[in-house]
């Protein structure tokens, strides 16, 4: 995670997955919980986006990973 230089409150995180799975099994972990922690502490919520190809998505795709992992009882 890097801090900008144009701005000290923005946060900027590249993690280039192998697979989609390796991405979604990331999202899941419990690591990952700990930024989504730190998240909801934000005074403001903050832009998140995923890039894969031309799509991009945003905070959906971690409810919709994290809710999915939910339902099928993974951790």
């Amino acid at each position: 995670m890097a801090v900008s230089h144009r701005d000290p409150h923005v946060c900027c995180n590249h993690d280039p997955f192998e697979t989609r799975m390796h991405g979604q099994r990331h999202i899941r972990s419990d690591l990952y919980l700990r930024v989504l922690n730190a998240i909801e502490l934000a005074d403001e919520l903050p832009e998140i986006c995923f890039h894969e190809g031309s799509e991009t998505t945003g905070i959906e795709l971690i409810e919709a990973i994290r809710t999915e992992s939910k339902v099928k009882g993974d951790t």
